[in-house]
């Protein structure tokens, strides 16, 4: 029969055998607007599995800093990748959300890089703000990776949580109010917003990112 053909006892038409064909299932995208790896990316998240890609900011495991900024740079997507010109389009309307939640997962150990990378030069504008940020944010981490039990410092030094919340409380009016981390927080969001805005939104992710 011509334009058809028999799979078994079903007879298909040849468009609709190559619209399947296309179909990668588990490891890409259809040709259309659906996004299946973030389907399946949320569906893990949902079940209770850290993201792939998110993994090495989950501060509830035990996890050392060394391990964890290894798994950033072994999570995160080839430069080349991230670079190739090819893969930027205008996205369509039905595209523009499943999209930005595509690549703003995927590519989010990415986006980090290039912001750790940014702080140095950051620095050089505001050393005492990049100081005092980090500060508080090695401070807030630590304390949300102790998930909730107390910290013994010495035998007599222990931080409860009520400790806890205080700590950070003055440790955020001394950063931001004082020693002027605000004016680091904000060089990194200007940064992040010009550097990762536009490649969330244009980057095409083609068959074989996943």
């Amino acid at each position: 029969m011509a334009g058809y053909q028999t799979i078994g006892e079903t007879t298909k038409s040849a468009a609709a055998f190559e619209e399947e064909e296309r179909v990668v299932v588990g490891t890409g995208y259809q040709s259309g607007p659906a996004y299946p790896a973030v389907s399946e990316e949320r569906e893990r998240e949902s079940s209770g599995f850290p993201s792939l890609y998110t993994a090495p900011f989950d501060l509830s495991t035990d996890s050392s800093f060394g391990e964890r900024v290894k798994l950033v740079f072994e999570s995160a997507r080839p430069w080349g990748e991230f670079f190739d010109l090819n893969n930027f389009k205008l996205p369509k309307m039905s595209e523009i959300h499943e999209r930005i939640t595509h690549n703003s997962v995927v590519f989010f150990s990415n986006y980090v890089i290039a912001c750790a990378l940014e702080l140095p030069f950051l620095a050089l504008i505001h050393p005492l703000g990049v100081l005092s940020l980090v500060g508080f944010l090695c401070l807030a981490s630590w304390f949300y990776g102790s998930r909730g039990n107390d910290i013994r410092v010495t035998d007599t030094v222990v931080i409860n949580q009520t400790s806890k919340r205080v700590l950070l409380g003055v440790a955020f009016v001394l950063a931001f109010f004082v020693f002027n981390a605000s004016a680091a927080f904000w060089g990194e969001f200007w940064f992040l917003l010009l550097f990762a805005g536009p490649h969330i939104l244009l980057f095409s992710p083609s068959i074989e990112t996943v």
